[in-house]
């Protein structure tokens, strides 16, 4: 995000409040802390959607969404997360990003994202061989990563972002 658009002052965090949730907000927040002072990062994970959805349409110049999860919002009311997206997309008035390949070309810039494609295989694969091998399979470790780099010509269209920052 910060290398596509260098002069990000606000990035506005979306997530819900289910336990998931929470625990990135955690990781999140340990990760983003070096910003401070440079980039002021915004949480949503306490408001309802339609909250959410006048905050990211009234972000300050210079600002970016970042799309991590919403399952259950601040509200309780529970949210399919492509839908949760679509709607925030309709109304954003700043770049969205988001890590999951499934979120590309429904409304998200792009990046880094990880393979929930690959993921699944590799889970099913372990899960084979746990299943056909039992205890001589061993305890096997999924490590799972960003694994593609993919970009939305047409966000980057919409807000401007240089082609020449994508390399």
């Amino acid at each position: 995000l910060l290398r596509l658009l260098p002069d990000t002052g606000t990035i506005a965090v979306v997530l819900g409040t289910t336990p998931l949730e929470r625990f990135w907000h955690q990781q999140l927040q340990q990760e983003t802390a070096f910003l401070a002072g440079r980039v002021n990062v915004v949480w949503l994970d306490g408001l309802s959607l339609a909250q959410i959805k006048q905050r990211v349409a009234t972000l300050p110049p210079r600002s970016a969404v970042y799309f991590g999860l919403l399952v259950v919002d601040g509200d309780g009311v529970p949210h399919e997360g492509l839908q949760a997206l679509s709607e925030l997309h309709q109304v954003a008035n700043a770049p969205i990003f988001s890590i999951f390949e499934s979120e590309l070309g429904l409304g998200v810039v792009g990046g880094p994202y990880v393979s929930q494609t690959l993921a699944g295989s590799e889970t099913a694969r372990l899960a084979l061989q746990q299943l056909t091998m039992g205890p001589r399979a061993g305890v096997q470790e999924l490590s799972i990563g960003m694994d593609t780099v993919a970009f939305d010509a047409r966000e980057l269209r919409r807000w401007h972002i240089d082609k020449a920052r994508l390399l």
